[in-house]
């Protein structure tokens, strides 16, 4: 690229991979939709249960006590409710529109940490690859639009500590809010930068009033929704009763009713937690990564591994350690993480710490070209062996891991979309793998004959079914004893 095409890319980025974020993002939703997916939440689902209760809203019913999910996120449900007039796919595409957003703040935000532009654009990239962030951004989840608030929150605290401005640091007080009331493990985790304090170099530049506006202002965006729990219900929490749901359905009941069985669950869990967060393998509950790659062909193209963003986050963390907006946003993703290794580390619950993950990423991107452009081989080794020793180790192969039933679900939405050669090349796979198929053969078959292709059902029939029905009619003879 010559030097006034770069100037172009500099001058114009953030409108460049926002516009890029949200092609992505509108043309994956067009093409799920084409093929059947991403359809009105099922029954029992999260999603539809906040809907639900967005609809309420509009219609000026608040949620009865015993509703436990996130305030701020069904609010905001309830304006998209409100802008597209109960329209699921534009409700989808405005939450896309609004996520678009996070890979240019992780731009800016890696250059308020003064590590590079190339580092900050590699960073906005990665995050724009990384298929999960991308998907869960069409569904009414609160995750993605939680990394956008996450993200902003630690942009407003790293400018607010360069700027000396106690504007930025109230405003980042108030994302920490909505941090808090977007999920409520969020409330130690707020309060990660206390950590840095124990860095002379940063302490002499602390002031207590940067401290007061941050968790002034993080009051403010809080406080109303305990009173209003407190006066409605009697109970001064954000969401009444939620800790003993969430323990009951990650520990058991007994965990619920007894505060040392529940202690006991959890410290068990935390290694195996820590290892399913690191790892490449992306663990769903209802909205599966690798089905969707599997049936939409775009999807394909966006193949970011999660253990590789884990990787470069740590060999960046490791040169730039002297960086301290680098050893900020470190906290604040450790921090989350061991707030969330009470409970199953499902991809989703992942998610908010990515756009933070992808600012380190793209550092230790950008650190590991820059010393091959200089013929540093010694320093570029170096940090491709740490990356290495990082991503060899947490890399998961998915086929093995996958549940049976979501690869059927795969198979079935595949016949049903009318791709046969493909669903006959998933069943064919799925077979030399002794993975059960259920009548999968025989649905395919029956779908064939009766889209009018008699001749290819029947081809079907004899590839599939026939031989099984020859072993039942004529069993294998077992040798007799011999005489």
């Amino acid at each position: 690229m010559n030097s006034k095409g770069i100037c172009f890319l500099n001058r114009n980025f953030s409108i460049l991979i926002y516009l890029f974020c949200v092609f992505c993002s509108l043309f994956l939703l067009y093409a799920a939709r084409n093929e059947g997916l991403l359809p009105r939440p099922l029954e029992g689902t999260d999603q539809l249960s906040m809907l639900r209760a967005a609809v309420d809203i509009y219609q000026g019913k608040m949620p009865d006590q015993g509703y436990m999910y996130s305030p701020v996120y069904t609010l905001f449900l309830f304006i998209l409710e409100v802008i597209s007039q109960g329209n699921l796919v534009v409700m989808r595409a405005l939450q896309a529109l609004l996520c678009a957003l996070i890979p240019v703040i992780i731009y800016r935000t890696g250059i308020k940490l003064r590590t590079g532009r190339p580092a900050a654009q590699l960073a906005a990239v990665l995050y724009c690859f990384y298929g999960p962030a991308l998907l869960v951004s069409l569904d009414f989840l609160r995750e993605a639009p939680l990394g956008l608030c996450f993200i902003v929150m630690t942009y407003f605290l790293i400018s607010g500590f360069y700027r000396k401005c106690i504007r930025e640091y109230m405003i980042a007080g108030a994302l920490a809010g909505l941090c808090i009331l977007g999920r409520e493990n969020f409330i130690p985790v707020v309060f990660m930068p206390v950590a840095l304090l124990l860095l002379k170099d940063v302490r002499k530049y602390f002031k207590m009033k940067y401290a007061a506006g941050y968790i002034a202002a993080m009051a403010m965006v809080v406080m109303p929704v305990l009173l209003y729990n407190y006066f409605k219900f009697d109970n001064f929490a954000i969401i009444p009763g939620h800790m003993n749901n969430v323990i009951g359905a990650y520990h058991g009941e007994e965990a619920a009713r007894n505060a040392s069985v529940a202690a006991e669950s959890i410290i068990k869990n935390i290694p195996g937690q820590l290892g399913k967060y690191v790892s490449s393998y992306e663990i769903a509950n209802s909205l599966s990564v690798y089905s969707h790659r599997e049936i939409i062909d775009f999807f394909k193209i966006f193949l970011i591994p999660f253990n590789l963003l884990i990787a470069l986050a740590i060999t960046a963390l490791a040169y730039k350690i002297r960086n301290r907006g680098v050893i900020l946003v470190a906290l604040l993703i450790a921090g989350y993480v061991c707030s969330m290794v009470f409970f199953e580390m499902f991809y989703r619950f992942r998610i908010p710490t990515v756009p933070l993950l992808c600012v380190l990423s793209g550092i230790g991107m950008a650190l590991i070209i820059n010393c091959l452009e200089r013929k540093n081989y010694i320093r570029a080794g170096t940090a491709l062996l740490l990356t290495a020793i990082v991503f060899i180790p947490t890399w998961r192969d998915a086929d093995k891991l996958r549940p049976a039933g979501e690869r059927r679900s795969t198979a079935a939405v595949l016949i049903q979309s009318g791709r046969y050669a493909a669903a006959e090349d998933y069943i064919d796979n799925l077979r030399e793998q002794k993975i059960p198929t259920e009548g999968l053969e025989t649905f395919m078959i029956k779908t064939v004959n009766n889209a009018g292709d008699p001749t290819r059902a029947r081809i079907l029939f004899d590839k599939w079914i026939k031989p099984s029905l020859i072993n039942k009619m004529n069993p294998q003879q077992q040798p007799g004893p011999v005489r």
